[in-house]
């Protein structure tokens, strides 16, 4: 049991848990919405979602 998340959000630091936590599925989804919302990758560049 328990939860990856914290008060302030997953952060870098709990991200390499994400996948294993939230599936492989969900988190090509996130990817996606991401690229969709931000093609140039301008917001949080490097963040959580592994994208470079």
């Amino acid at each position: 049991g328990g939860s990856i998340s914290h008060h302030h959000g997953v952060g870098r630091v709990l991200a390499p848990w994400m996948e294993g936590h939230l599936g492989k599925n969900s988190m090509e989804l996130l990817r996606a919405v991401k690229k969709h919302l931000d093609p140039n990758n301008i917001m949080n560049p490097g963040g959580m979602l592994g994208l470079p």
